[in-house]
């Protein structure tokens, strides 16, 4: 890249939201220290080799294991249960309770706000996109400026202070949403 570095490059695409993996190679291990500062998996040196890229993909690939594994405790009057966070479709508040629905069909209500619910779902999948609603990146289905079609069938409104959901969106599935803004309605 002769107009910059690999640093100056990560950093950008953390600027503008990626939070995707990132592994750097290269010649020399001077930029090793910084690379963390972007939040890299890893720094591989030159030459590669077989084991060493062996390595990187089976790290990626527990990594990616662990995030599945990802959970939270859902507390209801008389019982305690773990939910998977990939389980979860979508979070509503109702009158002082956040439904948590589930990819099953089965819904949680819990008596908490919906800043606690955002609090405990901070998972990178997870987006809040209006003032009772947090939606789980992984379960939409299609996506338009005003509102969420989930893959379980439920259509979720985009609040206009939330008119970059959709551009987030992009960016979380591609690293990148070029040209989305919000419209004025």
């Amino acid at each position: 890249m002769p107009d910059k570095n690999g640093i100056d490059l990560a950093k950008e695409l953390r600027e503008v939201g990626y939070s995707g993996d990132i592994v750097f190679l290269s010649a020399s291990r001077e930029y090793g220290p910084e690379s963390y500062e972007v939040g890299a998996f890893s720094y591989l040196l030159k030459p590669l080799t077989t084991d060493g890229v062996d390595r990187i993909l089976n790290d990626l690939d527990e990594a990616r294991k662990s995030s599945e594994n990802a959970s939270i405790i859902l507390k209801t009057p008389g019982i305690a249960k773990s939910i998977l966070l990939r389980n979860i479709s979508f979070a509503e508040v109702i009158q002082h309770k956040v439904y948590f629905r589930l990819t099953d069909g089965e819904e949680i209500g819990v008596y908490m706000t919906i800043k606690e619910a955002a609090a405990i779902l901070n998972d990178p999948r997870f987006i809040r996109c209006h003032r009772s609603y947090i939606i789980n990146m992984e379960h939409i289905a299609e996506i338009s400026e005003h509102e969420a079609a989930m893959r379980n069938g439920a259509r979720i409104p985009i609040a206009r202070s939330y008119c970059d959901t959709r551009k987030k969106y992009y960016r979380w599935v591609f690293g990148g949403a070029e040209g989305l803004q919000c419209a004025s309605r």
